[in-house]
């Protein structure tokens, strides 16, 4: 089922709900829900939590996973609402001056965001979903995967594969099969490969920022 979600975000905000919508992402991948409360709801909890808001939020939902929430920042001053219907989802934050500044796409399915280089290489495994962010000159992705391989076999792949394509490896670090994490970048692209496992899986997050 596909899911897309979009956020609306202008200068540091931007980097806020760009990492609050990672923790819902990363929420979705790893099912991080018990079987009486919907995935959309948990996540959108995480969320909330990281922010520090937990008063004044107003939150509608069915049993068919359809949700509306809304509130207002407290540290910006900011409207935020949210509304998922049908599979897709929609999140729209709006400054004093009742105007956006930045898009944020979210989809849960299996396709890849649009504008996504072709010759990136991504490890095999089920796909976890993607996000695609705009703002400017700017342009943000994410895609996820989720496999049972290890993280350090996971990590000589990319840094195989990366030079192969193109790709200068520019630093990385380990904490173990906990986290790693591949620095990359070409010509106007750069990003990182965060592997994280979680249990028995492992989640491979593919992040890039093409600058144009």
């Amino acid at each position: 089922m596909e899911r897309n979600l979009t956020v609306v975000a202008g200068g540091m905000q931007k980097v806020i709900i760009t990492s609050l919508c990672f923790l819902f992402f990363a929420a979705f991948v790893f099912g991080a829900c018990s079987s009486d409360e919907k995935k959309e709801e948990k996540a959108a909890s995480k969320m909330l939590e990281a922010m520090g808001q937990d008063e004044n939020v107003e939150i509608e939902s069915d049993d068919d996973g359809n949700f509306k929430m809304k509130f207002t920042d407290e540290k910006t001053g900011e409207e935020v609402s949210w509304d998922v219907k049908d599979g897709k989802g929609k999140i729209v934050s709006k400054g004093k001056d009742g105007k956006s500044s930045q898009e944020f796409s979210f989809g849960t399915d299996e396709n890849l965001p649009e504008g996504w280089p072709e010759d990136f290489p991504l490890y095999n495994g089920e796909r976890g979903g993607y996000s695609k962010g705009e703002a400017g000159n700017q342009t943000t992705y994410t895609v996820s995967i989720v496999t049972d391989d290890s993280p350090s076999r996971i990590e000589e792949w990319y840094k195989e594969k990366l030079p192969e394509e193109g790709y200068e490896i520019t630093g990385s670090m380990s904490q173990g099969d906990a986290m790693r994490n591949i620095q990359f970048k070409s010509g106007n692209e750069e990003g990182n490969i965060t592997i994280m496992k979680h249990r028995d899986k492992v989640s491979v997050i593919n992040n890039l920022v093409i600058n144009e």
